[in-house]
């Protein structure tokens, strides 16, 4: 799923679902149809605007409100609950590309160590830093600054972009 796919979904699935459920619970209750017909709409687009499937527009919107008795407002309020539900899949890839990139970064610092023939120690001591701080970097456990992959490049002597390059073994 595309950011433009999960962004439509996330701004057009709550205003119909919320349509949906507002028809729903009316008394007594309207069909799709029904409600259509008061809006003076279609019933198939008034169902691909519950489904998500659609664009709600605000004249649309306006209609389904006054039908129903509801300030249009109403229908744009979006569960938080929904937003999450739909952004966990965007969080888990981000989360896992940032785990390969820091991943790229631990290994471009200990190849470079090993060519400079410089301990983490040596490397932590010159950058003025616990070592267990270098061990977090060097082993992919921790997010850096992008300050702390300047200063890791200078003291390794080498450009910052050769730390997010993967390097021949």
């Amino acid at each position: 799923m595309t950011p433009e796919q999960i962004r439509a979904e996330i701004e057009l699935q709550p205003t119909g679902e919320k349509i949906r459920t507002t028809r729903k619970q009316l008394t007594p209750k309207l069909s799709q149809k029904e409600l259509a017909a008061l809006c003076n709409l279609h019933y198939n687009h008034l169902g691909k605007v519950e489904r998500g499937a659609s664009n709600v527009d605000l004249l649309t919107l306006i209609k389904v409100s006054f039908a129903v008795q509801l300030p249009v407002f109403e229908h744009l309020r979006l569960p938080a609950s929904a937003i999450k539900r739909k952004l966990a899949p965007t969080d888990k890839m981000i989360s896992h590309r940032l785990r390969r990139v820091l991943k790229i970064i631990a290994n471009c610092i200990l190849q470079l160590l090993k060519q400079k023939n410089m301990s983490q120690e040596a490397l932590a001591s010159a950058m003025d830093i616990d070592r267990s701080e270098i061990n977090k970097y060097v082993h992919g456990r921790i997010n850096m600054q992008y300050t702390t992959l300047v200063r890791i490049a200078m003291h390794l002597e080498v450009e910052t972009q050769a730390l997010l390059k993967p390097q021949a073994a």
